[in-house]
Parts: structure tokens; sequence; C-alpha cells
């Protein structure tokens, strides 16, 4: 009766906040952030935010929704005259080119390809958006130069240069191209984070000139250059060149003069647009005017009061969303963890309990206590990690114990609940002994190339894991957590995985592989020709054992 009076009190709790933080007015709104992708025209500026495309004044003044499909749309482009916006849209499950008029109304597509279609300019007559598109490429790394006209037909090729994008200048003669992707492709939405990246996926801009045959390269072997933009015969673009901090930077086609025009210190600037005397970027969510002669930058105070459907409460399907599956030694229960909360679901019948109930941080890898009375997991609030001892039914007082700023993760509960395994990002593995809170190494690998696997005896003494050597292959060790001994069972000419005791703990089962080199570092095309086989192999652990 006190759980679930518990329970309706705290949901009755959310109901009420949730009310009262939806409808209480505020003095002052503040100004929004996550601005992306500007673009500026004579008389408006456009950008990206929540996935939709935004337009307000010149200076962000009166901003209003321009489109508002639920997928996500982007990179805004002002064709010539300014009356049109030609943007990218995930619409029907790849990006396609689409163009609105600034005055509003419903987005119109004009490439329909099966592949990603990325808008990247105007031609300077305006009946014709300039796009990239790999249709007629056998790799994903660059893509080619194609025109879509407004009043339809099929997108015409413009060269077979590699380009992944681009812009042309005023007179529509010369295009500044980035032949290739770029290895900190977080910048575009990518995965890669390599910041300050000095090796041979960094692009330098090449000067195209499609009618005469010609390519200039712009100065700036190993270093990343992108979003390029013409503005009185001049070309900006983003550069790391001289810092690892992406600014904007000009060059001279006629003297082949580069100056450095903004100066962020801190945060990437990662779009911007160069327009009438004056350029506009992003940089940590926030769009600034910058005026290029003097180098200064002034914020825009940009300040919207959306209806964003994603803040609202809503059902969410954690099916592709779950990190960590343990059963609790009873098999009535699973701890589950998904979108960073601990939850226990019955196996049969019962409720769904959540367990951590903390939405502002991150919880994961939930596990049982050897008795199954209480779980314990990680919870991370962005600067610190700590343990987590809770009682499976959320009702008894919780236990924390700070483990630091590193990333780590929890393996086991065992030895009637005395000691906790976990390993961390820096390739340890740990004991707790769970009493005291006092942690202590058990082991370190010196490679990295998975995580530790480590399991427990039946009666919890002895710990069987895992440790990656120069090899790149696992070598299997027992370890005693009284002793605080470690002893060698394989070697590193092997790879061993899934380690497991039998019942009576007097056998250790693993597998094994003798082949698993060749594709440990997955560099070798030879590799694919040695699929990896592994065997199944018992180690015995008595001296009279069988």
């Amino acid at each position: 009766m006190g759980e679930h009076m518990k329970t309706r009190w705290i949901f009755a709790g959310l109901l009420a906040g949730s009310a009262l933080s939806t409808l209480a007015p505020t003095q002052a709104q503040a100004e929004t952030r996550l601005l992306r992708d500007p673009a500026l025209s004579d008389n408006a500026l456009a950008f990206a935010y929540a996935g939709d495309i935004w337009i307000a004044q010149p200076d962000g003044s009166n901003p209003r929704r321009l489109t508002s499909h639920p997928a996500n749309e982007r990179d805004p482009i002002f064709s010539p005259d300014g009356s049109m916006i030609a943007f990218t849209a995930n619409y029907d499950g790849n990006d396609d080119v689409f163009v609105i008029a600034t005055a509003g109304g419903t987005p119109r597509r004009l490439t329909w390809h099966p592949g990603n279609d990325l808008a990247v300019d105007w031609t300077p007559d305006g009946k014709r958006v300039a796009l990239t598109s790999a249709r007629e490429r056998d790799n994903g790394r660059s893509a080619q130069l194609y025109h879509v006209a407004l009043d339809g037909g099929l997108p015409q090729k413009v060269s077979q240069a590699r380009i992944a994008s681009g812009s042309y200048d005023e007179s529509g003669r010369i295009f500044a191209a980035v032949p290739g992707g770029m290895a900190y492709n977080g910048l575009v939405g990518g995965s890669s984070g390599w910041r300050g990246y000095r090796g041979g996926s960094a692009p330098s801009i090449q000067l195209l000139d499609f009618a005469g045959k010609t390519a200039t390269t712009i100065p700036g072997d190993r270093t990343t250059e992108f979003d390029p933009h013409w503005m009185g015969g001049q070309l900006y673009f983003l550069s790391d060149r001289d810092s690892a901090v992406f600014n904007v930077f000009r060059f001279d086609p006629a003297d082949g003069s580069l100056v450095k025009v903004s100066d962020e210190t801190v945060w990437d600037i990662r779009r911007f647009d160069a327009h009438g005397g004056a350029i506009v970027y992003e940089a940590g969510g926030q769009l600034k005017r910058l005026d290029p002669a003097s180098g200064s930058a002034t914020p825009l105070a940009i300040t919207l009061n959306a209806d964003l459907p994603q803040r609202q409460p809503q059902w969410k399907d954690l099916a592709k969303q779950v990190e960590t599956v343990r059963l609790s030694p009873s098999g009535k229960r699973v701890a589950v963890t998904a979108r960073g909360e601990v939850f226990t679901v019955p196996t049969d019948k019962g409720a769904v309990r959540n367990i951590s109930q903390s939405a502002a941080v991150r919880d994961y890898t939930g596990i049982w206590s050897h008795d199954g009375t209480k779980l314990a997991y990680i919870t991370d609030d962005g600067s610190s990690q700590t343990l987590v001892i809770e009682d499976q039914s959320g009702i008894e007082k919780v236990r924390r114990i700070a483990l630091g700023s590193d990333f780590h993760e929890l393996v086991e509960w065992g030895d009637g609940g005395k000691h906790l395994i976990y390993s961390s990002n820096k390739l340890k593995l740990f004991a707790m002994n769970v009493a005291s809170g006092t942690s202590w190494q058990i082991a370190e690998s010196e490679r990295r190339n998975g995580d530790f696997e480590a399991v427990l005896s039946p009666k919890g003494r002895w710990l069987a894991y895992t440790t990656r050597g120069e090899t790149y292959n696992a070598a299997l060790h027992l370890y005693d957590l009284e002793t605080r001994r470690s002893w060698p069972v394989t070697g590193n000419f092997a790879d061993i995985t899934s380690p497991v005791f039998s019942k009576d703990g007097k056998l250790l089962f693993f597998a094994a592989s003798t082949n698993a080199g060749p594709q440990q570092l997955g560099l070798d095309m030879t590799s694919q020709q040695q699929p990896y086989r592994a065997g199944l192999y018992a180690a015995v652990l008595e001296v009279d054992g069988k």
C-alpha cells in the first residue's frame, strides 16, 4: 500500500509541476540557443532550429517559423533575389532538395533520387538550384555537382569532379568546391569528433572553372576547410589552420592573400553566410553578426517561443534503445537500462518500475545483488559518476558512492553481496568492498578492443576475467578476492571470450579462437578470407579434478 501511495503521489507531483511550468507566465523569455545554419539576404535572416527553417529580420528580430514538417529541415539558402529559400530535408527516408517562398507556403520538392541530394547554392540567374549527389559514384566519401531547374526535370550533372559541397561566385563562373568529406564530420551532423585533425582526410578548397577547365587549390595542406561563400569577389570559408577552433578566413583570388576574419577561441564556428558586406555565423548555438572589415562580432538576441512536440510528455518505444538487460536471481524480474533510466520489468505478472526516476541525469548498467533485493547502477551528471545502490522496491533509502570523472560500467555483484566488480574507460578493472565502499584495482589491459569480460564463481571468492595484450587477443585470468592475487589461465596466443563457471565451481568454461588475430583491427582486407572460428574449452580448477 505504501509503495502504491508513493508512486501515486510522485505521479501527481509530476503532473502538477508540468502544468505549472507550462502555464505559469514568465517575466522575460530567455534567448534561444541551438540556432544553426544561418543564411542572409538583403532584408532577411534564415536559420534552422529544432529541425525547422525559421526566418527573421537581418538583426534577428520578428522571427517566424517557415517550415513545420516533423522531419529534419536544414541548410537554408536564399535565392539571388531573396524571394525563395532552397533547403535540404529528409521528408521521405532520405535527403532531398526543396524550395519554399520566403513569404511562406508549402515547400516544393525538386529531387527524387533514393540517394541523398544536398542543396548547396543557386545559379546566379535564380532559375536552378545547385546540389551535390553521389548517385553516380561508388563510394560515400564524395559526390558530384548537379543543377535542378525550378520548373521541373531531372538534375543535370555539371562536372565529373569530386565535390562534396561548395558555392558559386557572383559571376557564376567559378565554383569553390570542398572535394570530399572531412574527418571532423561532427560539424556537419556526422559521428567523428576529430578536432584539430591533420591527416589525409582534411580537404583543401578548390576553385573550379568548369568552362576553362582549370582548378586552383587554396593553400592549406593538412588543415580542414569547408563551407565556402563568396562576397565582393573574395572567398570566405571556415578553417582550423591556426588552432583547433574553426574561424572565418578570407581568400583573395587576385593576389592570393589570406586573412583571418573572426576570432572565436572556445566554440567552433560551425556554419556561416556572407552577404551585403556582413557575415552571420553560428558558434556555441548562438548566431553572431560579424563586420569583416573590423572583425567585431555582435551576438543576435533571438527568442523563439515555439510549440515543440519534442518537449511534451509522450510514450516512447524502447525496443531499439535498450542498453543492458539483467535477469534477477529469482527469474521473476528483469533489470533494463534504456534512455538513461533503470527499470525493472516482470517476466510474467506485475508492473514496470522506474527505479532511478532521474530524468536530468543518465543512469545505466543496472545489475542485481546476489539475493535480488537490491539494484546497483551508475548515474552520470555530466561532470562525475556515482555508484547508486537502491532497494529493488524503490522505497528504502538510497546509498551513493562517488566514482570520479572516468566512465565506468558495472560488471558483476556477488560473493554473497560482499564485492562489486566494475571497469573504467581507462582499461582498468576494479573490485569494491560494498560494506565499506572502498575499491582497488584488479587488472589493466594494454590494448583497447572490446570491454572486459568478467564473471564470479558460484561462491563468489574467485573472479574469471579477460585482458587484452599487445597482440589484441583476450587472455583469461583468475583472481582471488580474499588474497587479492591473480593467476593466468591462458596467454595471448588465442582470443578468449565468454568465461563461465560450472554450477559447482570446479570447472571454468570459455571459448577460444586461434585465428582471430588478422581480424582484430579490421584494417587488412586479407582478414576477410579468414572467418573467426572458436572452440569451447574447460579448465579444471581442482588439482585432482576431472
